[in-house]
Parts: structure tokens; C-alpha cells; sequence
């Protein structure tokens, strides 16, 4: 991925020229460009007040909340509230608005019903210490702090939140999505650093870190919530036999419109629901909304498991193990 080129072909609005630079990332990956920041293409431009060049990636995909984000973070408050008219997140924009300092317009969005939580996290990445501080007088929590301190490359305040008791795990987090990889990443915290790679898009990190035994079912779940599953596929197939009944299902949600890992997703939850046993009760029953459950996934059942009672129920499908 060449982020730079990226940055200059949306500036000229060419949508095949951002795809070549993109490579096999996606529109939605994290990258430290022009600042310090870690943020999309979509959310860099927003916060340059490139209006024009904004929309153009909005049409071929980008998102909405990392608009807003952008633009809040650089105090452009009407297009804040246009983008927020049109369905952009409060909490994204008052993650962006804390971490450029502007107070009034952080205040206004947690009354309005914005997150706390993401508050802490954007003045912290911005090095906001005043802001921090009176946001934590709040409520808020140190362990989001750390993270945006991570996430800004703030090490003395991070240090600071460290000391305090904030989770470790929550700093390993953010650095790996800020871009260090030299944080201390092992046993519970390789976790966290998969996930973080996965939100970001790096799928070279996340392909090392479960190399090194990371969770694949943080991966994926990053990968999911950040709408970078098409671009982990290798990963998947290669560590399909290891994720839980519940993630496979979730990532055969995702993938509905790909046939072949639709495929091997159903033949993998059937698998482990052969194992399943009646005690069982967090996957006992798998939900899925019915107009994206993957129809093979219950007719394989039925073959692999004759005694295999199946229950559909409108607006939703329900596949239940009675062993």
C-alpha cells in the first residue's frame, strides 16, 4: 500500500489511481501520514477541510464516522454537523473533536449522547492534558486514557496512566495501532496487538502476530468491525480450524456474498457443533439475522447430524444442538 499516493490521487479525485496505490489494502486502513495521527485516507483529507475530495471517497466507500472524525479533530464544525445529519457517529466525532482540544464542541456532543469512553481516548491522543484530565473528572477511565496516549505516540503520558494502574493491554493496543511494533507484546497482550492490526489493516502484522499464537478470533473480530475482512482472507483459510463456532458464524455474515469461504465457514460450524454438548449454553444456539444466515450451514446440519433438530424462527434463524 502506498498511502502517499493514495492521498495524491483522491486530491485529484481518480478513483483507479487510488485503487492501485491501495493495493490489496483497504480504503478503510490506519496509516501515520502527514501527521501523527494514525487515521484513514478519508479521515486524513476531512481534517484538511478537502471537502470535495472527502465526498469523491465517500462514493467509492469511504466512511462516514471517519469523516467526521477528521473533521471534527480540525474544528470544522459545519461539516461536522452535516456529516452527523447524514447518519456519521456521535461518538467518532467526539473522539475527533477531544483530540484537537475543542472543548465546546466536546461538551456538546457528550450532551447530546456521544461517548464518554471515546472522549478520553481522542483527548488523549492528541495530548490534550487539561482536556484529559477534566473529561476523567468525569468518569472517565484511565484505561481508555492509556490507550489514546498510545495511539498518539504520547510515551510520558501513556507512562503516566501506566502508573496508575491503566491496563497494559489497552497501551500494547494502541501503540500497535499507532504503527510501533517494538511495544512488549506476549501472552494475553498478543491479543490485543492482533486485534489492533486488524482494525488498522495491516494484514502483514496480523499474519506474524498469530504466527506467534495471537487469537484468531480477535483478528477476525477486529477485521469484522473494521470492514477489513476481504482483505484477511488468507488468514482465515489458514486458521479456519481454530476459531470458535460463534466468530465463524459471525464471518460467514460478512463474507455472504463469497460463495467459496461461505463454504468452508458452514462445513467449520457444523464441524464444531459436532462436538458441542448440551451444557454448553453460550453456542449452544447460534443467531443470525435470516436474510444473511448462510443457508448450507442448516443443510448441512441436517446431513452431517441426523438427529439434528433445526428451528427456523422469523425475523430470525436459529440453529439449536439437542444432543
Amino acid at each position: 500500500m502506498d498511502f502517499s499516493a493514495a492521498y495524491n490521487a483522491a486530491c485529484q479525485q481518480n478513483k483507479k489511481s487510488v485503487e492501485d496505490a491501495l493495493g490489496n489494502s483497504s480504503l478503510h486502513s490506519i496509516r501515520v501520514y502527514k501527521s501523527h495521527f494514525p487515521q484513514s485516507l478519508t479521515a486524513l483529507l476531512a481534517s484538511e477541510g478537502n471537502v470535495e475530495s472527502v465526498e469523491f471517497l465517500i462514493k467509492q466507500g469511504g466512511k462516514l464516522d471517519d469523516a467526521v472524525l477528521g473533521a471534527a479533530s480540525s474544528g470544522y464544525i459545519k461539516y461536522t454537523k452535516v456529516l452527523l445529519s447524514r447518519g456519521a457517529s456521535l461518538d467518532s466525532a467526539v473522539e475527533g473533536a477531544a483530540r484537537g482540544g475543542h472543548r465546546k464542541l466536546t461538551m456538546e456532543l457528550l450532551e447530546r449522547g456521544a461517548s464518554l469512553s471515546r472522549a478520553v481516548r481522542g483527548a488523549a491522543s492528541g495530548n490534550q492534558s487539561s482536556l484529559t484530565n477534566e473529561l476523567l473528572e468525569k468518569g472517565g477511565s484511565n484505561h481508555d486514557a492509556v490507550q489514546g496516549a498510545a495511539i498518539g505516540g504520547h510515551i510520558a503520558l501513556m507512562n503516566e496512566f501506566l502508573k496508575k494502574g491503566a491496563s497494559k493491554n489497552l497501551a500494547v493496543w494502541g501503540s500497535v495501532y499507532a504503527g510501533d511494533y517494538t511495544a512488549l507484546i506476549s501472552g494475553e497482550s498478543m491479543d490485543y496487538a492482533v486485534h489492533a492490526a486488524s482494525v488498522k489493516g495491516d494484514p502483514r502484522a496480523v499474519e506474524i502476530l498469530l504466527g506467534k499464537g495471537a487469537s484468531p478470533d480477535k483478528a477476525i473480530d477486529g477485521a469484522i468491525k473494521a470492514k477489513h475482512v476481504e482483505y484477511t482472507q488468507k488468514s482465515i483459510e489458514k486458521y479456519l480450524d481454530q476459531f470458535s463456532p460463534s466468530i465463524a458464524l459471525t464471518l460467514a455474515k460478512a463474507l455472504i456474498h463469497n460463495k467459496k469461504m461461505e463454504k468452508l465457514l458452514a462445513n467449520t460450524i457444523i464441524a464444531k457443533m459436532g462436538h458441542l454438548n448440551s451444557g454448553d449454553k453460550q453456542v449452544r444456539s447460534l443467531n443470525s439475522n435470516s436474510t444473511f444466515f448462510p443457508p448450507q450451514i442448516k443443510k448441512l446440519a441436517e446431513q452431517k447430524h441426523p438427529g439434528l433438530k433445526t428451528i427456523s424462527e422469523k425475523p430470525s434463524s436459529r440453529i439449536t444442538l439437542e444432543l
